[in-house]
């Protein structure tokens, strides 16, 4: 089985280009799924720390109402 390096190392010999465009692409794409990922998960964060203000606790998750999901 190749490893990730093997199939990048790959790609990089397929498609004639440098480590060096390779890295600036991976960055770019590593930036671009943070800010992806950034957009998904705050509201998220923001709508737990509405729901438990002083932080989690089965109670108020068992307890909450259904609206308040």
């Amino acid at each position: 089985m190749n490893s990730i390096g093997d199939k990048i190392k790959e790609y990089i010999k397929k498609n004639h280009m440098s480590e060096s465009d390779f890295c600036e692409i991976a960055g770019y794409s590593q930036e671009y799924l943070s800010l992806v990922m950034a957009d998904q998960i705050f509201p998220h964060l923001e709508k737990l720390e509405r729901r438990y203000p002083d932080g989690f606790s089965t109670e108020r998750s068992v307890g909450r109402e259904a609206d308040d999901r």
